[in-house]
């Protein structure tokens, strides 16, 4: 049994469960109802504007519209992130019984099944009398649509203090630049030419003389100049280079803005192991091969990385001059740092291309001038032919406005009220042109 349903009062019936939490999931909720035998119409879910509006929409289908509020903090910045269970019980002899939950899990099957979480379950009847009022006040408040001040509340005894944030309704607007906030960012990654490379520093740049040629000639592959001819390169692995062309679901899926390449959140997590950057299996090997290091194995390739150089400098003496500091020991400290560094998020940029950040925080007048940036882009893909792109294939069929001012007006006007329109875009990345 969840921890809800454990907190039933003997000789009760369960009347009515309001949910207030950042990320709400509909197993959790049929759960809860069935332990509780409640009915559709008597849960009530709030839950922050940024979560998922995907598993937003299947409470939404299951409980159905009115009970399901979006709410945001007080200046839209933060989430809400407080998770509050309050639970009213009816006894055999009629007697009204209210049970909050305050505590740590989220209202979802991984919290209940997998997590460690901590609750405190409160008995309405142990607050003064006042408060008790206040407490259910608050709950209406959001339940109907409107504001929640922060709240205080004691216990009969004074030794118990009950604080509850404030909690205002996220509207139209909100709820829309809330799913944009909660999209990703995505940047092609520059391959880091360092990485599985020992580098020698050289004093100043190598002419473009036989000095250089003689490098590149003798170095039979194990030794390389950048592009500057600054620094000497000594792969002590066989390092892959990206394959193919794995871009194509930049065109599909993603909406350049003025910040970078936008994907929504759902779309990340729905496509994101086979389509949006995969994971290149040879670039996969490499850090396999990495990680399998041994510490013999490091000191291994050190010391053949200065028998190399060594062989260098008898084949072409002028390079002695503009050699830097190398040793064995200062190899095996860069080759025990990509180790590291293999093993930190650094490893997905290098097996994918790519680096997908969440989008940062964003002001309102930031969010129109980000939500427009992506409407441009939108009304540029509109005068080709053939339009590839998903997002900007929703848009122009949903008609919402011949020029990127009008249709952002028209998507923040319908975004709540329409949830049929609202979907339509949600789900931008689930139809194939």
């Amino acid at each position: 049994m969840t921890f809800i349903s454990n907190q039933r009062p003997e000789d009760s019936t369960c009347e009515m469960l309001t949910i207030i939490g950042p990320y709400p999931t509909l197993p959790f909720i049929e759960t809860v109802a069935r332990e509780l035998g409640l009915a559709n119409n008597s849960i009530y879910v709030l839950a922050d504007e940024s979560w998922s509006p995907s598993e937003i929409q299947k409470i939404r289908t299951h409980l159905g519209n009115d009970q399901v509020k979006l709410v945001r903090t007080k200046n839209g910045q933060g989430i809400v992130h407080a998770k509050l269970y309050l639970i009213k019980y009816r006894k055999r002899n009629a007697r009204i019984v209210h049970r909050l939950i305050i505590g740590s899990t989220n209202a979802s099957r991984n919290a209940i099944n997998n997590n460690a979480e901590a609750e405190v379950s409160i008995c309405l009847s142990m607050i003064l009398p006042e408060d008790q009022t206040r407490i259910l006040d608050y709950f209406e408040r959001i339940r109907n649509g409107g504001n929640a001040n922060r709240l205080s509340a004691t216990s009969r005894l004074n030794n118990c203090v009950v604080d509850l944030p404030a909690i205002y309704p996220a509207n139209a607007y909100q709820a829309f630049y809330a799913w944009i906030r909660s999209g990703r960012l995505c940047y092609k990654y520059e391959m880091d030419n360092s990485f599985g490379n020992l580098i020698i520093k050289l004093s100043r740049p190598l002419p473009e003389t036989t000095i250089a040629q003689n490098v590149a000639r003798h170095g039979e592959n194990m030794i390389d100049l950048d592009t500057n001819r600054s620094a000497i390169r000594l792969p002590y692995f066989p390092v892959h280079p990206y394959e193919g062309n794995r871009n194509t679901w930049k065109t599909k899926f993603g909406v350049e803005t003025k910040r970078g390449l936008w994907i929504s959140n759902d779309c990340y997590s729905n496509r994101r192991v086979l389509e949006i950057a995969p994971v290149n299996q040879s670039k996969q090997q490499d850090l396999g091969y990495l990680i399998g290091l041994t510490k013999a194995d490091v000191r291994t390739r050190a010391i053949q990385a200065v028998a190399d150089i060594q062989r260098l400098v008898r084949a072409v003496p002028e390079i002695k001059d503009y050699l830097g500091a190398y040793s064995v020991d200062s190899f095996i400290r860069k080759i025990n740092s990509d180790i590291q560094l293999a093993g930190t998020d650094y490893a997905q940029r290098y097996v994918t291309g790519w680096s997908i950040e969440k989008v940062p925080k964003l002001d309102k007048s930031e969010t129109v001038s980000f939500a427009k940036s992506m409407l441009d882009t939108v009304f540029v893909k509109q005068s080709k032919r053939t339009i590839r792109n998903l997002f900007a294939s929703k848009v122009i069929e949903l008609d919402a406005g011949d020029s990127s001012e009008e249709a952002l007006k028209e998507i923040v006007s319908r975004w709540d009220r329409d949830h049929d329109f609202a979907n339509t875009l949600i789900n931008y990345y689930r139809v194939e042109n």
